[in-house]
């Protein structure tokens, strides 16, 4: 399980720790409710991916006579004609395969030397010569689409449980500032499913994976903004609607006019790739500055603000006991409150949720642009207010409780190690141990003292296997014998159970809550082997055949170094210190990325073929089948979180991972391909379904922004579900229609 840690050492902490146990009291009965709403949403989550196949399909059959097919031109009829003489398709599209009436034999050659020579998943499909196509597409299409569904499963946990974790840990102990952490490594590990699966599809074909990639991208953003925000809006009782959300949404409609721009003229150069990546940086540095505005000018001017107060009040006799209460934001002495879009100052007059900021009194003290800059940053001047009427809006506008010094939590999701995690606190905010919660307790467990480290190498080699079979069983415990999966989700993970021990023992994760010290020295020392098979299956090289030197520093260096950690890491489940755990995290984040990486080619290569078989453009399977795949656990966890009380923060990633996910794995996948291409421009075409999935992208956020400032007046309503859902059918009909 994940071990938590929370410091009982300051006044401030315990009062931080007690901040959060009152958010998260709540009756036992509620329990199996919440268990229940948990198991809907995975079987939602199910139901929905084979939505997205089952619409994959009826979108490609519908659009199939009337979208010129996503494959490679052919040059002319003598070109083919050589390429078949030659038994050579290496320049040819493997979704051209029934562009032409090929025999059975020419068939098999072009199904194993189409796509610059890597051919189709399962070339024995076309190949055999005892049974038929169609016979070994129906007897294979039951495993592989189990298969299929593993490598979804497999994508998603290799970067929640071995990619992310050493992201969170570098963002915590660089004191990263909360949101700016949010978009930048947070963003990269929850985004890497998306942007390893963006980068293989438009490097496995050249010439159109781009279309696979785009439509990917373009579904994954139109699942985001409509069906999880209509969800979040839905299971929050609406959503607040501020400076900051509209300028998330304002750079995802940016972000998609910019890549429709760059795409619809037809070519691909420097230009377009440099301003994808530089919209990127620009939403950084906004994102940074309001944080540092926010820590440097606002925390500070509100702390003296208030010990005026307090100064102020014990100047007129007010009690010590008073003035604590006051200190602690207890006090409702000045209390004001808001209603749904307006805020009501204490001489009763309304105003606008933006023109609080130009308001009279304290605003008016500020300049035009700091009264801008607020409005339109991470924060307003109501996030951190303790006199907010709760009964309204949650504290800290629907982002979880803020920090003395003005800090926030620092939320992540792991299914498996806690539900929603503040590691901060490391506590858990999920369901912990419900079973022996009393109705006013919550469970929270402190980080344990450092153990010590082994005092020789015999104690060292007599003491790992020990931790390494209470890892294993607790591992087993926590997977087999939980009660919160079901009989589908034990049968699924024992299918995966064989690549969760191979990533295991080859990726170290040396965090809290994965670290076990024997099972970090043999991931550390068996990692080459790893990168050995990688680099061979992928780029074809072998680095055992590279001299001696080269293979005593790639696989017996590790090994050394695996013997150190088993004999000088510290026993138990207590990590290291930071300066040896950041080296190992390096690794285990190289490692985890080839992980990614290969299992992201299978899944690219694996629903190509689906595509071909069922005649599908790889388009509409990157808009609705690779799209819900990697969109099903965003879904689980946005919803989960807004159900913790932290909608704001649920719905902002909704709009801000896709635009990470859009320009940083489109920027990355078309410089790799302009790269290869020996400095031409790359040629492409946007087709009917993309042009579609551009303009609902863009309609979305517009209505988001419409229903929350100029109807909501601050505020997104519940009811904005029932129009982002309906918003998303009204896309899937077009799309069919057109």
């Amino acid at each position: 399980g994940f071990r938590c840690s929370c410091s009982a050492t300051t006044p401030s902490a315990m009062e931080g720790t007690s901040n959060t146990v009152n958010q998260l009291k709540m009756p036992i009965h509620q329990s199996n409710e919440r268990e229940k709403t948990r198991r809907r949403l995975h079987h939602f989550g199910a139901l929905l991916f084979a939505a997205g196949l089952v619409m994959g399909l009826i979108l490609g059959a519908g659009s199939s006579s009337k979208v010129a097919p996503g494959a490679r031109i052919l040059k002319d009829h003598s070109h083919f004609e050589k390429a078949l003489s030659s038994e050579d398709f290496s320049e040819y599209s493997c979704d051209n395969l029934y562009e032409h009436a090929l025999s059975k034999e020419s068939q098999c050659v072009y199904a194993t030397t189409c796509n610059d020579g890597d051919g189709l998943f399962a070339p024995i499909i076309y190949c055999s010569t005892r049974y038929s196509t169609r016979f070994l597409s129906l007897a294979l299409g039951i495993p592989l689409l189990l298969f299929l569904i593993l490598l979804f499963r497999i994508l998603g946990s290799t970067a929640e449980e071995f990619f992310s974790p050493g992201l969170e840990m570098m963002s915590l102990k660089l004191g990263l500032p909360e949101r700016f952490a949010g978009v930048t490594l947070l963003a990269l590990g929850n985004g890497a499913p998306d942007v390893a699966s963006t980068v293989n599809a438009i490097l496995n074909d050249r010439k159109n994976g781009y279309k696979m990639a785009l439509g990917e991208l373009l579904g994954s953003g139109l699942v985001a903004s409509t069906v999880i925000v209509g969800a979040v809006a839905f299971v929050a009782n609406g959503v607040v609607c501020r400076g900051a959300l509209v300028r998330d949404v304002a750079t995802f409609i940016a972000t998609m006019v910019v890549v429709y721009l760059a795409f619809n003229d037809g070519t691909i150069t420097t230009r377009e790739i440099h301003g994808l990546v530089g919209l990127y940086l620009a939403y950084v540095c906004v994102v940074l500055a309001a944080d540092v505005y926010h820590r440097k000018v606002v925390v500070p001017r509100k702390q003296l603000a208030r010990q005026l107060s307090v100064e102020e009040d014990q100047e007129k006799g007010m009690s010590v006991a008073e003035t604590t209460k006051l200190m602690s934001g207890a006090g409702r002495e000045h209390q004001r409150s808001y209603s749904v879009g307006d805020v009501t100052d204490p001489h009763g007059s309304k105003r606008g949720i933006f023109r609080r900021y130009m308001s009279d009194g304290e605003g008016a003290k500020k300049g035009k642009l700091e009264r801008i800059i607020e409005a339109f940053s991470n924060y307003d001047e109501g996030d951190d207010d303790d006199d907010a009427d709760v009964s309204v809006r949650s504290e800290n506008g629907d982002w979880g409780h803020l920090e003395t010094d003005g800090s926030e939590p620092l939320m992540v999701f792991h299914p498996h190690h806690g539900g929603i995690v503040d590691l901060k606190h490391s506590e858990r905010i999920g369901s912990i141990h419900e079973k022996h919660l009393e109705a006013t307790e919550i469970e929270i467990l402190v980080k344990p003292t450092a153990s010590q480290a082994p005092q020789s190498l015999r104690e060292a080699f007599a003491t790992a296997w020990p931790e390494l079979l209470d890892y294993f069983e607790q591992f087993w415990s926590d997977s087999f014998y939980n009660d919160e999966y079901n009989i589908l989700d034990k049968f699924l993970m024992t299918f995966e159970l064989p690549f969760t021990i191979a990533r295991m023992l080859t990726i170290p994760v040396p965090c809290e809550g994965y670290y076990c010290r024997p099972l970090i020295a043999i991931s550390i020392a068996l990692s080459p082997l790893w990168l050995w098979y990688y680099l061979w299956d992928q780029f074809d090289v072998d680095i055992i055949d590279n001299t001696a030197v080269v293979v005593v520093l790639f696989f017996f260096v590790p090994v050394l170094i695996g013997l150190l950690v088993l004999r000088f890491a510290p026993c138990g489940d207590v990590p290291p210190r930071l300066s040896v755990a950041v080296p190992i995290t390096l690794i285990g984040f190289c490692v985890s990325a080839t992980w990614l990486d290969l299992v992201a080619d299978l899944l690219v290569s694996l629903l190509s073929l689906f595509g071909i078989l069922s005649h599908v453009p790889g388009t509409i399977m990157g808009l609705t089948v690779l799209a819900w795949g990697n969109s099903s656990q965003d879904l689980i966890a946005n919803t989960t979180v807004a159900r913790k009380g932290l909608s704001t923060m649920a719905i902002t990633a909704s709009f801000a991972g896709p635009v990470f996910n859009i320009l940083v794995g489109l920027g990355i996948g078309l410089a790799l391909l302009y790269g290869m291409g020996n400095g031409e421009p790359i040629v492409v075409e946007l087709n009917i379904p993309l042009e579609i999935g551009f303009l609902f992208s863009v309609l979305s956020g517009i209505l988001v922004i419409f229903c929350g400032i100029c109807i909501g007046k601050g505020y997104l309503p519940k009811q904005y579900g029932y129009v982002a859902m309906l918003l998303y059918f009204a896309y899937a009909i077009t799309s069919l229609v057109l």
